[in-house]
């Protein structure tokens, strides 16, 4: 669905194509010749929703995003796709909010890489009001090829100002990835707290490349049975996890030691 004109609200509707693109299920960025930027003065809102892409093959779907653009996503249900939500070439105009969405079931295929939400570019507005929230979702990202459950990457121009509070985040690859790459952009004021990581790949976090986190606090192992699911204290990491941290996350998550 291309929602590209913007001044755009959808509410408690369900989203099920019966074709793929290896694109979006739903968009509002428009293509151009080099690039797909959000180009609409006005904004899309989407609330209480599903996009279900079961229906479709794996080959169709597994490079496909539930939602690409940028916008407001609250309380949807994404399954069935190759990544949940992506918010790419977001433009220089709107705030990013992504809030008590759930993503899971996503589908890998080939060379296909996937992640449960992903963030690629956040330029700052003139006053540099602008944010991207990403508030107590729930993300769980097991397709066999997993990158992590929120990826955090300037793949073409810089981020900023992105704020990672009070989710669930679990599955394979890591849970909360933050990487540079040289050919991109830079990032800054880039913060996570009080969220909780449930890893069955490679572990809760890591920082590749750049100055990391400003703000990293408050961010545990899931433990079904501590106060408020806090288990282990997570650090980021940049390489494998030590000793101590991985006996906790195998004592919080399995139950054994």
């Amino acid at each position: 669905m291309d929602l590209s004109n913007g001044d755009i609200v959808i509410t408690k509707s369900c989203f099920q194509p019966t074709t793929g693109d290896n694109r979006a299920v739903v968009s509002n960025d428009v293509c151009g010749a080099t690039e797909c930027v959000v180009q609409s003065p006005l904004s899309v809102t989407i609330t209480d929703s599903e996009f279900d892409a079961s229906a479709l093959p794996a080959s169709s779907i597994a490079q496909t995003c539930a939602f690409r653009g940028v916008g407001t996503l609250q309380r949807n249900y994404m399954h069935g796709m190759g990544s949940g939500i992506c918010f790419f070439g977001t433009g220089s105009t709107f705030n990013a909010l992504a809030e008590q969405n759930y993503v899971t079931g996503l589908r890998s295929d080939g060379v296909s890489h996937n992640e449960s939400a992903t963030i690629r570019d956040f330029v700052k507005n003139a006053s540099n009001s602008r944010t991207a929230q990403f508030l107590n979702n729930r993300l769980d990202c097991e397709s066999g090829n997993e990158t992590s459950g929120l990826f955090i990457q300037p793949t073409w121009v810089d981020i900023y100002n992105v704020s990672v509070t009070g989710n669930y985040i679990e599955g394979g690859g890591y849970n909360l990835y933050l990487n540079k790459i040289a050919s991109g952009g830079n990032y800054g004021n880039i913060n996570a707290t009080d969220n909780r990581f449930r890893s069955t790949g490679w572990g809760p976090a890591t920082v590749d490349g750049g100055n990391g986190f400003d703000t990293w606090s408050q961010n545990y192992i899931y433990s079904a049975t501590a106060l408020d699911a806090k288990g282990a204290v997570v650090k980021t990491h940049a390489g494998a996890l030590d000793a101590a941290l991985l006996t906790s996350i195998i004592h919080d998550v399995f139950g054994v030691t």
